[in-house]
């Protein structure tokens, strides 16, 4: 089932790797799937997604509040004023920073994108607000008034008071989730993509599958932890990819 979740996920992104190549891929590892195989249980992972396999991801909704708060603060002199409206773009950079790193942890499976979206879009304000260099007009800039002025007239109160109860929430968990994962230097924290693509050059350089050759390298974070990554790759057979932190 693990290689057939792989088969379709590469269709499903448009990257396919054939069935084929990952037969050969578990020759060597003495857990050999055939191509038979891969297909039937293509077919027995699809009936239980229901056959839905469209992705909603929260990059979507994050784009949608960004273009939405800009037009709503032009067409809503009330709600803000629209001459000092500053450019979205910084503030759709922190955000999507923020969902970037959210996607790791286990929100995505607890909350629905649009809601994960929110959080990112409140956190990423949060960031531009505390930034010296930041332009002042953010300072007037309160994006959970934003959701509780967008939202009248189509929510009840008791809906609109749930949704910001429910924010306010995530909100602290996330806030909590990326703390912690800045202190143990984890997968969350911002690692050297100089050195990934150093490594990624020489990885180009061989096959995908197979144990012939060992490339190594090392990943180092911002916070100064080095993240060892090893690479076996050869001519046929299975490859793996182990990453150690230390």
């Amino acid at each position: 089932m693990m290689v057939a979740s792989v088969f379709l996920a590469s269709k499903v992104e448009d990257l396919t790797i054939s069935a084929t190549s990952l037969s050969e891929g578990t020759k060597d590892k003495k857990k050999e799937v055939s191509v038979e195989d891969i297909v039937k249980h293509e077919l027995l992972l699809l009936s239980g997604l229901g056959f839905q396999i469209h992705c909603h991801h929260s990059f979507r909704p994050l784009m949608g509040f960004m273009n939405d708060l800009s037009n709503y603060a032009i067409t809503e002199a009330k709600w803000y004023d629209a001459d000092n409206m500053p450019d979205v773009t910084p503030l759709y950079k922190r955000c999507r920073a923020k969902l970037d790193e959210l996607v790791f942890s286990d929100m995505v499976l607890l909350h629905s994108p649009g809601m994960l979206a929110a959080t990112a879009f409140c956190l990423g304000a949060e960031s531009l607000k505390a930034d010296e260099e930041a332009t002042k007009a953010w300072e007037k800039m309160d994006v959970m008034n934003y959701f509780e002025e967008r939202f009248k007239g189509t929510k009840t109160d008791k809906e609109i008071a749930k949704f910001n109860s429910d924010l306010k929430s995530n909100i602290e968990t996330a806030r909590n989730i990326l703390q912690e994962a800045s202190k143990l230097n984890c997968a969350l924290a911002p690692i050297d993509m100089g050195a990934v693509k150093a490594v990624y050059k020489k990885l180009k350089k061989v096959k995908m599958w197979g144990t012939d050759v060992k490339v190594e390298g090392e990943v180092k974070s911002e916070g100064g932890t080095k993240r060892k990554v090893e690479e076996e790759v050869g001519e046929e057979g299975g490859g793996g990819k182990k990453m150690r932190t230390e």
